[in-house]
């Protein structure tokens, strides 16, 4: 186990590399895109803060970095939190103005301290909680074998699991998942389609358990897409096809020796003229207008052989979160997918359950 609050030396296969290239390809194609494969309001200001904070502080450290991962909700548990300014231009100037007051910094160093001793202690009970729940996933899959690189990124809390070393973050990803192969033969996902991926947490929780998986096609929006592209290039054993390199040589046959990760944008899943076994989407499709996720719909519905899985909140968001025209619960989500598939009253959550993941939040489909 380790918790080391400082910088410490990286592996040098296992750096997570920045590519302004590449970000600024996807920044440039964004602002060329038609809806409804734009970001939609909801994220609009989020795109645009991931961006600053990426030109300005790179990815070396980006599993480190709160300022940046707070927008990826269970992923930024692995920071230690900080007390981060407003957005707005001007609040920003007085905010930090304020700050360096002798009295106000004080106050700020005092509430530092609380917090991060606090993050400290829920990263060990969460650890105590992991370990438990990778012994189990061990015992029931006779193939489970998490790639090695998950950690760059130089997360601040990791500790060691039979050789490995795992981060907190993982561990939730890594448990949905299990419990998605206790329903579902590996066998037959041998192709995936996920949108909304973030991180790619899902996407090396699969590579883990399922040992016939051979690509993975992950959409989502430019900032988070540059971010999960470059992470997964740090991992030897995953093929990575990111959205330049798609752009110059189309998409590679599959290599069999390693699991294939095609990273693409929004705006080009319309254009990839590819099948996939299954397709998975998990609390981002209730981020979207309606119309969005009817046209997500009707691509998967013309893509996808055998069955989708949904994970999303109930009651969705609050009404006009982010500037969300119409909410998304998942009742609309049932209804929607119901048209292009068999909705199947499974129980599929178990283990997930321990990260607050109730069986009404799951919609299980298959054609």
């Amino acid at each position: 186990m380790r918790y080391n609050l400082a910088k410490k030396p990286i592996a040098m296969k296992y750096i997570v590399k920045d590519d302004e290239s590449l970000l600024k390809k996807l920044i440039s194609d964004n602002n060329n895109a038609k809806y409804p494969w734009t970001i939609t309001p909801y994220w609009q200001n989020y795109n645009k803060r991931i961006i600053k904070i990426l030109k300005r502080d790179g990815l070396s450290d980006f599993q480190s970095n709160f300022e940046l991962l707070k927008g990826f909700i269970s992923n930024a548990y692995g920071c230690i939190p900080d007390i981060l300014p407003p957005n707005n231009f001007i609040k920003s100037i007085i905010f930090k103005a304020v700050h360096k007051l002798p009295f106000i910094s004080n106050i700020f160093g005092f509430y530092r301290e609380l917090i991060s001793d606090q993050a400290i202690n829920i990263e060990k009970i969460q650890e105590l909680i992991n370990v438990d729940i990778l012994n189990t996933i061990n015992g029931e899959f006779t193939y489970f074998k998490p790639p090695k690189g998950i950690c760059s990124g130089n997360p601040i809390h990791t500790f060691n699991w039979n050789e490995y070393e795992i981060s907190n973050s993982f561990v939730e990803y890594l448990s949905r998942v299990a419990d998605f192969y206790k329903k579902v033969n590996p066998q037959e996902v041998k192709t995936l389609l996920e949108i909304g991926p973030g991180l790619c947490w899902s996407t090396l929780a699969h590579i883990s358990l399922n040992p016939y998986l051979e690509r993975v096609v992950n959409v989502d929006i430019p900032s988070t897409l540059y971010v999960s592209t470059q992470f997964l290039k740090s991992i030897p054993s995953i093929e990575v096809v990111d959205y330049k390199k798609l752009l110059e040589i189309g998409i590679p046959k599959i290599n069999h020796n390693k699991v294939q990760c095609l990273q693409i944008p929004t705006w080009e899943l319309q254009n990839i003229d590819l099948e996939f076994d299954w397709a998975h989407n998990a609390f981002s499709f209730m981020e979207m207008e309606k119309e969005v996720v009817n046209s997500y719909r009707d691509l998967i519905s013309q893509k996808v052989k055998k069955g989708v899985w949904l994970l999303s909140m109930v009651k969705g968001h609050k009404p006009n979160a982010g500037g969300q025209k119409s909410v998304i619960n998942i009742e609309f989500l049932e209804k929607c997918f119901s048209s292009s598939f068999t909705k199947q009253r499974i129980d599929i959550i178990n283990l997930s359950k321990k990260f607050g993941i109730k069986n009404q939040d799951s919609l299980f489909f298959t054609k």
